[in-house]
């Protein structure tokens, strides 16, 4: 039986973006992106807040995530946040956040619903496997209203 305990929740977060610098924190909605999935992974009634990890590098995004959200963080390295290809720098805090499971929420993508990671996480929960995991090609979908699909499927 899996345990809320053992879920840490993370949101990755850099400025140094080589296609948008900055876009973490540019206005989106009279918001920013990284603000925008931070107060949705707070609002959630299934995720725990203190289970909720921002891995940042930069003061700024430390500001929104730990001053004004009261968000845990994890202090990247510089080579963390300025490096696209190694992966063990990329996701440093693997080995040093005491969680047997970890959910990375992007925050690349405003119109994730609290509602759909909700049931993300309740899915992961109630089966039996240790791991839940989906690869799809690398593109954007889009559901109307009425959640029909509006791009077409590959």
């Amino acid at each position: 039986m899996k345990d809320f305990d053992d879920i840490v929740f993370i949101v990755q977060a850099r400025l140094n973006s080589q296609r948008v610098p900055n876009k973490m924190l540019r206005p989106f909605a009279d918001k920013n992106l990284f603000g925008i999935v931070l107060d949705k992974l707070l609002s959630s009634n299934v995720i725990p807040s203190d289970q909720i990890y921002a891995s940042v590098y930069e003061e700024e995004l430390f500001f929104e995530a730990n001053t004004k959200r009261n968000i845990r963080t994890f202090q990247r390295s510089y080579e963390s946040a300025n490096n696209d290809s190694d992966i063990t720098k990329i996701f440093e805090w693997h080995d040093k956040l005491p969680f047997k499971y970890v959910i990375i929420i992007s925050a690349c993508n405003p119109l994730l619903k609290v509602e759909t990671i909700d049931a993300f996480v309740r899915q992961f929960m109630e089966q039996e496997e240790d791991n839940l995991f989906g690869v799809i090609e690398k593109k954007q979908y889009y559901w109307n209203k009425e959640g029909i699909m509006v791009t077409p499927w590959p």
